[in-house]
């Protein structure tokens, strides 16, 4: 191995000197020209506070979803929208100086200017900004959009919900009543077959069975009683065996005689004098009798007519009950299918009011939880500071940019004459010699270049080095003033490369 010689690396550091001057002063001056044009930003910051619900949750609840960290989400993105950018832009005047900038290049710039973040109970709104009262401006009036449209949107969903349950309260209201009607009409198509009234029907049906058998034990007394009527009169003459006065006072007269009989002998003058009574009377009813034969005859026919109407009558009334006992079977037998129906019908109706309950508390909450949202007693953000001009600027850090572009471009130069003396096979010291060729040289002599060529050389290196120095921030101010500003460039690199989101993932 061969020994380290730092005058021989000096010697070749030297040699490739124009080479790091050249990429040293490059980078350097791409560093510095940076470092140099990117327009200062200033930072300004609005915070907001998340508000905690005033009325206790497990009083009354507000109807509105969702934490307000997620209404800020969602506000954010609605902020961050191309048309909401470029409205922005245009409204609050920030590229006014720059007249027909390009949409898209608004649009990138004003997202990577606006940052919203959550951090606990507050929101921070900043911007940056060339100008520290722009930032604080801006930064204000997005924090004031904010705090209206988190108040907006609670109190738009809080009036969404309860516009969703009133007419949900009033369709369920609509079909209630198309149940109920159903119900209505199916009971009274079939009022008579209707479950509740079966132990009615089934009583009446027993009472009208009583009736039937009344009614034969009447008909079978009516069938005796004409023919003892028959039987009496064909044997008497008489319709009824009730006596008239005359026979009643013959009976007595006849009982009279009896017990005097049994007293006095018939020749007595008491027995005579009620013998001849017995005979006066006799006569009295013979005569009454022969007189009123035409009339009982009357009498007893009208008896008769009437006994064969009320047998007919009750024929009738065993008639009618049975056809009612019928009827009654017929709808008891249809009870079972009618309450099955109306079980269907009335459990419809049921499901339906359940709804209608279990939606109409619902409405009654939501209409509580508009109020809470139209009072402003629920979850809510405030503006807690305003933003204010910024006093030094934010970014960019520029010795830090110039002495990385220079520390690059050194490293860059080094880099590159340790590549080059990588790639160098050739013999350039007699040790060299010795070892690959075994031969030990007994002088060396170095390159030597003319007067000339050494006055080129130089030429050649400064001017280069001049184009390098003057040419390259030359051109980085002509695209930042003509093309596009330096900030936007390098933000544009850094998204296309994906470094973005490497230096995001540090800060």
């Amino acid at each position: 191995m061969m020994p380290f010689d730092i005058k021989f690396y000096l010697s070749i550091f030297w040699r490739r000197f124009p080479y790091f001057a050249v990429i040293a002063a490059l980078i350097g001056a791409i560093g510095v020209s940076v470092a140099s044009v990117l327009p200062s930003e200033y930072r300004a910051s609005a915070v907001l506070l998340i508000e905690g619900e005033q009325i206790p949750s497990e009083m009354m609840a507000s109807t509105v979803q969702g934490g307000v960290g997620q209404q800020v989400g969602f506000i954010r993105d609605r902020l961050t929208s191309r048309a909401s950018m470029i409205d922005h832009a245009t409204e609050l005047g920030i590229y006014r100086e720059r007249a027909g900038m390009d949409p898209d290049r608004i649009v990138e710039d004003m997202r990577r200017r606006l940052r919203v973040r959550t951090s606990g109970n507050h929101v921070f709104v900043e911007f940056r900004s060339e100008d520290p009262q722009v930032a604080a401006d801006v930064a204000n009036h997005f924090a004031a959009i904010i705090e209206r449209q988190a108040i907006e949107m609670r109190r738009g969903a809080a009036s969404t919900t309860l516009e969703f349950f009133r007419e949900e309260v009033n369709r369920l209201n609509r079909e209630m009543g198309i149940h109920r009607a159903r119900v209505l009409d199916f009971r009274m198509q079939n009022r008579d077959r209707l479950p509740e009234s079966l132990e009615y029907r089934r009583n009446r049906m027993a009472a009208l069975e009583n009736r039937i058998t009344r009614s034969e034990a009447e008909e079978a007394a009516l069938i005796a009683r004409r023919g003892d009527l028959i039987a009496l009169f064909e044997a008497t003459g008489r319709v009824s065996e009730e006596l008239t006065p005359l026979e009643r006072e013959l009976a007595g007269a006849l009982e009279e005689r009896d017990r005097a009989l049994r007293l006095y002998s018939a020749q007595n003058p008491r027995v005579r004098v009620v013998q001849a009574r017995i005979e006066e009377l006799e006569e009295a009813v013979r005569s009454e009798q022969e007189s009123g034969g035409n009339d009982v005859l009357t009498e007893f026919e009208r008896r008769i007519e009437e006994i064969e109407e009320e047998i007919a009558r009750q024929a009738e009334i065993r008639a009618e009950s049975e056809a009612e006992i019928s009827a009654l079977q017929q709808t008891i037998d249809e009870t079972t299918v009618t309450s099955v129906r109306l079980q269907e019908l009335e459990r419809e109706l049921s499901y339906v009011r359940s709804q209608h309950d279990q939606v109409a508390r619902q409405l009654a909450r939501a209409e509580m939880g508009e109020r809470i949202e139209l009072l402003a007693r629920g979850q809510r953000i405030t503006i807690l500071e305003q933003a204010i001009p910024p006093r030094s600027p934010d970014s960019p850090n520029r010795p830090q940019i110039a002495m990385a572009g220079v520390g690059g471009g050194i490293a860059a130069g080094l880099g590159l004459i340790a590549l080059l003396e990588f790639l160098n096979r050739s013999i350039r010291r007699p040790v060299e010699i010795t070892k690959r060729l075994g031969i030990t040289p007994i002088a060396t002599m170095p390159l030597l270049r003319t007067r000339r060529q050494i006055m080129l050389r130089r030429g050649i290196i400064l001017g280069v080095l001049a184009v390098v120095l003057l040419g390259v921030p030359l051109a980085l101010w002509g695209l930042h003033t003509f093309y596009l500003p330096m900030d936007l460039l390098i933000e544009r690199f850094l998204q296309r490369t994906g470094l973005a989101s490497v230096i995001e993932a540090f800060r």
